[in-house]
C-alpha cells in the first residue's frame, strides 16, 4: 500500500474514531456514515475506502457491525464491558 494511501487510511480510521467517541451512541449503514459521519473534506471518500477502513475498525475492535434481518450492515462503537460500568436500576 502506497504510503499516502495508508496515511489516507489512518486519517479516515481517526476521524470515524473521533464521531464515535464524540457521539457513542451513533449507529449507521455505510452510506449514512459516508453522509454524516466524515468531516465535509472526506466526504468524496469511496465507499470501498470507507468500508475498508470500518472492516480495520471492526478488526481492531473499536466499532462493532451487526447485520440487520433485511442483509444491511449497522456500524457503531464497540462496547468494551470490561470497562463500562453496570447500569444501576432505577430505584424510584
Amino acid at each position: 500500500m502506497p504510503s499516502d494511501e495508508a496515511h489516507g487510511s489512518r486519517e479516515l480510521r481517526e476521524a470515524l474514531g473521533r464521531y464515535l467517541r464524540e457521539r457513542p451512541d451513533a449507529a449507521d449503514t455505510l452510506v449514512g456514515i459516508a453522509q454524516w459521519w466524515l468531516p465535509a473534506a472526506m466526504r468524496g471518500t469511496s465507499m470501498e475506502r470507507l468500508r475498508q477502513a470500518l472492516a480495520e475498525l471492526v478488526a481492531a475492535n473499536e466499532v462493532r457491525c451487526t447485520t440487520l434481518p433485511d442483509g444491511s450492515e449497522l456500524y457503531s462503537r464497540a462496547v468494551d464491558r470490561e470497562h463500562t460500568p453496570p447500569i444501576e436500576p432505577d430505584v424510584t
